[in-house]
């Protein structure tokens, strides 16, 4: 999909962080939106700020993606609104931050409802449209932890390898109906990622390394160019990349890394 103009795109965790980065980059290319979210006040403003910007449509609904009944009812108002579906966004998710003995069993079947149920829904409700209409793409936002298990964060990296794998099965599952699968996996960026995750531990929880943050809008001209070319799998820097293939090849590297005592030195008992 090299033209966005007069396509329709559907976002899933639109209200901010790259959701809300995605729907102004996606409104700049001529897209039209239907952006979803628990906050509908907030996607209130979204619309807004994009119609006074940009000629293109946008409407917002209500949406949480682990409920099927909300699902359902946004992609009839994405059926009923729009004449065609050109790519679907799967991007709502939320961290957690725990040694493992202190996770509670809410807490793994929120993670997991909202990361891996919520993409399940969403792309299962869709993909009879998408066939029928012989076409269309479906983006699926996983992350580094879904190639990089890191302490802390088992069950998050839990779901993003689940994430990963449902991605690079639907893609070959797909593919003889020209329906084109992306995985997008993002190291740390800025957004609201950090405040609403889930966190049981003190001190900071990753650090920031130039080398290895980037923005929102830089998440986003990086997703918006692998729709484009088309791409399996996005990364959006390079050193994001090359951690993922190094962990593939020098496993031992991260264990050394990532088991030693100094790594917990940024958190406090």
């Amino acid at each position: 999909m090299k033209d966005f103009k007069n396509k329709t795109f559907l976002i899933t965790g639109a209200s901010s962080g790259l959701g809300k980065a995605l729907s102004f980059r996606i409104a700049e290319e001529g897209g039209n939106l239907l952006l979803g979210a628990r906050r509908r006040e907030i996607l209130d403003e979204i619309k807004s700020d994009i119609e006074k910007k940009y000629d293109v449509k946008v409407i917002i609904a209500f949406l949480d993606v682990t409920d099927e009944k909300s699902v359902k009812n946004f992609i009839g108002i994405a059926l009923e609104s729009f004449d065609s579906i050109d790519c679907v966004i799967n991007n709502a998710g939320i961290g957690l931050y725990s040694k493992i003995e202190d996770v509670e069993i809410n807490e793994f079947q929120k993670l997991f409802d909202t990361n891996v149920k919520g993409v399940f829904l969403v792309t299962r409700e869709i993909i009879p449209y998408l066939k029928n209409q012989g076409k269309g793409t479906i983006v699926n936002i996983s992350s580094l932890a879904g190639y990089v298990g890191t302490p802390l964060m088992s069950i998050y990296a839990s779901t993003k390898f689940a994430v990963r794998g449902f991605t690079d099965a639907l893609r070959r599952e797909l593919k003889p109906y020209r329906i084109k699968v992306i995985g997008v996996y993002p190291g740390p960026f800025e957004s609201d990622f950090f405040k609403h995750a889930i966190k049981k531990i003190k001190g900071s929880v990753v650090k920031r390394n130039r080398l290895m943050w980037a923005t929102s809008e830089k998440v986003a001209d990086e997703v918006i160019k692998g729709i484009k070319k088309g791409k399996k799998n996005v990364f959006i820097k390079m050193t994001w990349k090359m951690v993922a293939k190094l962990h593939d090849n020098l496993t031992f590297l991260y264990d050394l890394v990532l088991s030693s005592e100094k790594y917990y030195e940024s958190f406090e008992e």
